[in-house]
């Protein structure tokens, strides 16, 4: 067996698996703290991750951007526009960043902290009766 390819066993069925493709980034990633996104218009996805130093890293263009609370959780929400905006949970706040415009686009204190998110669409439909 080499490293590149495992071989996994499922009664008479044997396949072979390998890597697609493979990159480090230098930097130890929080747990539960790393999603693909669209954060530029007409773009790839592109790995988004958090460090424990508290710096979201954008895998596709190797940008970091330094959050100075520590973050608890991330996630991405496609707000109307053509891309994904990064949505930052803190000890202390929620952060909605726009990677393309370079902007904050919403910043809410949060007293008691951020620890997960759950972010849904919901179509807006109208019916005549």
């Amino acid at each position: 067996m080499t490293d590149d390819a495992q071989t996994a066993d499922y009664g008479n069925d044997a396949f072979d698996l390998a890597s697609v493709f493979s990159f480090s980034l230098d930097q130890r990633i929080l747990p539960g703290c790393a999603l693909s996104a669209r954060v530029l218009p007409d773009d790839n996805e592109t790995l988004v991750a958090v460090s424990t130093s508290n710096k979201i890293m954008l895998r596709s263009n190797e940008t970091t951007l330094h959050i100075s609370d520590k973050i608890k959780c991330l996630t991405t929400a496609p707000f109307g526009d053509s891309y994904d905006y990064i949505v930052v949970g803190t000890e202390n706040q929620v952060l909605v960043y726009d990677f393309h415009k370079n902007s904050t686009v919403f910043h809410r204190d949060v007293p008691d902290g951020v620890q997960c998110f759950v972010v849904r669409y919901q179509a807006t439909t109208f019916s005549s009766l």
